[in-house]
């Protein structure tokens, strides 16, 4: 991703237990089942590196004399007349971009049960976004030196040659390179789409089997190549998913769940940013490439506890990879800039509090079966992927 735009936020709005409570139970034939779920996310600073160290979202560049050739015809004029020493070592400072950004999601799914086997389900997540960033000048630059050393030793006088302070340095964004005015920003919009088939495929007293299939939509907005503070709500291309998984009761108050889900990303074309240097991958070039995001697998396990029949304690631990992408366009070097440091791992920690009411409905102790659930999440490592912190409150209702 170019520049100083912020990493696209992962906050998954899955819903891979739209059943009455454990993971392999389905929902009846001809109950429906309404689910919102909340997410707000801590400020998002940085991201855990290709090494697994935390980086703060942000980028240094020294305005150099290969930044800013082409700009307008008076600074072309006066880099035409530095000797190549001069135009080697020319610097207009060094600037710092800096990054934070805050997410609050709303999603809702329903799910209906065609049988007592198979469940069908949709949900789809609505993303509020806020990026703040910020421009810092680090260190003054050397024009002044060169200016005095040309028209001392070649007798050139230079005059109203600018200096590039934050606002000039707007301007070359702007008007050479064709952004949009870097700043805060902030948008709302869906996400993707996901659509899945849950077949029970066994069910004993003690432990039971799901598999669940689906595809997920690209209905969300995506990274705008003309934006560098701005956050992608969804990937751009159709998803296929298998996830496959089952519990099992330890004991009378105590069961343990654990499931698999692989994702495969299927390509697709789109006009992006195509730098020309890894070091600066600012760039005024675009093209059309071909985006082969990778294939993504999810493992999660699963500890419930029961201290009353109406509640349930679960901590649970999710690892996450996603491999390579890989980009094809008429530019092969920049294909590999892009593709550096894109395949991902996170480590992710959940505590959730479930209150149901379904065994009450049931026994006729209370008028309406649902579920409520809070939960708090942190990831505590990994590569390439955003740090931070999310809590999530849902709300589930069957009728």
């Amino acid at each position: 991703m170019a520049g100083i735009k912020v990493t696209s936020i992962l906050l998954s709005l899955m819903f891979p237990m739209l059943s009455y409570g454990k993971y392999w139970q389905t929902l009846p034939k001809g109950v429906r089942l309404f689910a919102y779920r909340h997410v707000i996310s801590s400020t998002i600073k940085g991201s855990y590196g290709s090494d697994g160290g935390y980086r703060p979202y942000e980028l240094k560049a020294n305005i150099n004399a290969d930044s800013i050739a082409g700009f307008n015809s008076y600074i072309d004029t006066y880099l035409a007349g530095l000797t190549q020493n001069q135009y080697d070592n020319l610097s207009f400072g060094e600037y710092q971009g800096s990054a934070e950004s805050k997410v609050h999601v709303n999603g809702i799914g329903l799910g209906y049960g065609f049988s007592s086997t198979l469940t069908g389900y949709f949900s789809i997540p609505h993303y509020t976004a806020d990026v703040r960033l910020k421009i810092n000048r680090l260190k003054s630059g050397n024009h002044d030196e060169v200016v005095t050393d040309i028209q001392t030793n070649q007798g050139v006088v230079i005059e109203n040659l600018p200096d590039f302070d934050a606002q000039v340095l707007q301007s070359v964004f702007v008007n050479y390179y064709g952004y949009q005015p870097i700043g805060d920003w902030r948008a709302k919009g869906f996400g993707d789409l996901e659509l899945g088939l849950m077949k029970r495929l066994v069910a004993r007293r003690r432990w039971g089997l799901l598999l669940t299939g689906g595809v997920v939509a690209p209905t969300g907005r995506e990274d705008d190549p003309d934006i560098l503070q701005d956050i992608s709500f969804g990937d751009g291309q159709w998803d296929i998913f298998m996830e496959f998984g089952g519990g099992y009761r330890l004991a009378r108050r105590w069961e343990v769940d654990s499931w698999m889900r692989y994702t495969y990303q299927l390509p697709y074309n789109r006009e992006i940013r195509l730098p020309e240097s890894a070091d600066f991958p600012i760039t005024s070039r675009k093209g059309m490439a071909k985006i082969s995001l990778g294939s993504k697998l999810q493992y999660n396990l699963a500890f419930n506890f029961f201290p009353h029949s109406a509640w349930t304690l679960t901590p649970s631990y999710t690892f996450d990879i996603q491999g390579e992408t890989l980009y094809t366009s008429d530019y092969p070097e920049a294909d590999s800039i892009l593709r550096t440091d894109t395949k991902t791992h996170s480590h992710t920690w959940k505590f959730n509090i479930n209150y149901s009411t379904v065994r009450m409905f049931k026994k006729k102790k209370f008028p309406i079966p649902l579920q409520l659930n809070i939960s708090t999440q942190f990831i505590s490592g990994g590569h390439n992927t955003p740090k931070y912190q999310r809590a999530d409150f849902e709300f589930r209702m069957f009728f």
